[in-house]
């Protein structure tokens, strides 16, 4: 990626809440690898105007899920059996300056979309760890 890209891209993300993607989303592929993200509530009408912009172009998307791997966490989510799996990564800007892992908007959305109860994040240290 070219820096001034790539620090775009950046300066995009931090317009978010949070942002994620699934990589592999169990039995709706058409939601493989798409962005989502909530949308910082205080934005200026020019910091929105540029996002709107950026959003614009699809090879956009593709950096800023490249960014969301590099700087955010690999995360599963799964039902009770464990049969049904959904796979992604997911990066959320801290506004309190707190670290943890915190994935409530994807726990949300998976259990009422699929039933999955069990939400696993991945760490270098100690491999997939459930929340």
């Amino acid at each position: 990626m070219e820096t001034k890209t790539l620090e775009q891209a950046e300066k995009i993300l931090s317009y978010f809440d949070y942002c994620y993607y699934f990589s592999k989303y169990d039995g709706r592929p058409k939601l493989n690898n798409k962005f989502k993200g909530l949308r910082k509530n205080n934005l200026t009408t020019e910091q929105t105007k540029e996002l709107e912009t950026f959003l614009k172009t699809k090879s956009n998307f593709k950096m800023l899920r490249q960014l969301i791997k590099y700087k955010g966490f690999k995360f599963y989510t799964t039902d009770d059996d464990e049969i049904s799996k959904c796979y992604g990564w997911y990066i959320k800007n801290w506004n309190d300056g707190s670290t943890t892992v915190d994935f409530e908007p994807l726990d949300e959305f998976t259990e009422s979309d699929l039933g999955h109860i069990r939400m696993y994040y991945y760490s270098e240290k100690f491999g997939y760890k459930q929340l």
